[in-house]
């Protein structure tokens, strides 16, 4: 129940926040790190959502879990009761590792939501996607305004 609690006070609160009225300039200071899994999968998602218009957000960071590929895509917020739809990429580090795009929908009353991925070479893939803790170290090289794709990338 604490981490719970800390969970959201950390991650949704701020998310929250970062909703704006319609009149406000909508595009603010980055949010973040946000962790992510994509449950059974061993990715974790260390991400920045940096507002991009009322409720829609960028998504810039890396998987540290599998490959250490750069990450970006989309999300927003929305629905009653609220939830934060994603859309993202994974980038190809080199040619043996395949491009892959996927998403999902995260309820914010359970912080987790279903979520899908396909890769280029044609493999489909199902998962939960959950808010996460960050480990210690997890940001290290992953920084919010770093360009989302990285030419010639290790």
């Amino acid at each position: 129940m604490k981490r719970l609690i800390a969970v959201l006070a950390l991650v949704v609160v701020p998310l929250g926040s970062a909703v704006t009225p319609a009149h406000a300039d909508p595009v603010g200071p980055s949010i973040g790190p946000v962790c992510l899994t994509l449950s059974p999968f061993a990715n974790l998602l260390v991400l920045y959502f940096t507002p991009n218009g009322v409720n829609e957000f960028l998504l810039n960071g890396k998987d540290i879990g599998v490959g250490n590929r750069a990450v970006s895509g989309n999300a927003f917020l929305s629905g009653s009761p609220a939830q934060l739809f994603l859309g993202f990429t994974f980038h190809a580090r080199d040619a043996a590792v395949n491009s892959t795009i996927g998403g999902g929908t995260m309820s914010l009353s359970t912080l987790s939501g279903p979520g899908f991925a396909r890769a280029i070479d044609g493999g489909n893939f199902t998962f939960t996607v959950a808010i996460a803790t960050c480990p210690v170290g997890a940001t290290a090289g992953v920084t919010q305004d770093a360009p989302a794709v990285a030419p010639n990338s290790p």
